[in-house]
């Protein structure tokens, strides 16, 4: 979304053009649906004894660094993708 919203920029610069002539607000709130979405998933694993001490490598599932590995795959794909096939 934030690649296309680069590719075709408004005319004019203006708060009011970048809050609703490009993809910014679209990208905030899924930013905050998926900050809203982690937290719950955090309370739901927290919330289980058993699973309240995290084992593992950082990549592994009920960790962080699963989300910005797979962040920065999908961005990478993406970007080799829009490169090769331009």
């Amino acid at each position: 979304m934030a690649h296309f919203s680069l590719k075709h920029p408004p005319a004019v610069w203006t708060l009011q053009a970048v809050l609703f002539k490009t993809l910014l607000a679209d990208i905030a709130l899924l930013w905050g649906k998926f900050a809203a979405g982690k937290a719950l998933f955090e309370l739901e694993l927290v919330n289980n004894p058993e699973n309240a001490a995290r084992k593992g490598r950082f990549f592994r599932y009920p960790n962080m660094g699963w989300w910005w590995i797979h962040l920065v795959a999908l961005g990478v794909v993406y970007t080799l993708g829009y490169h090769i096939w331009q």
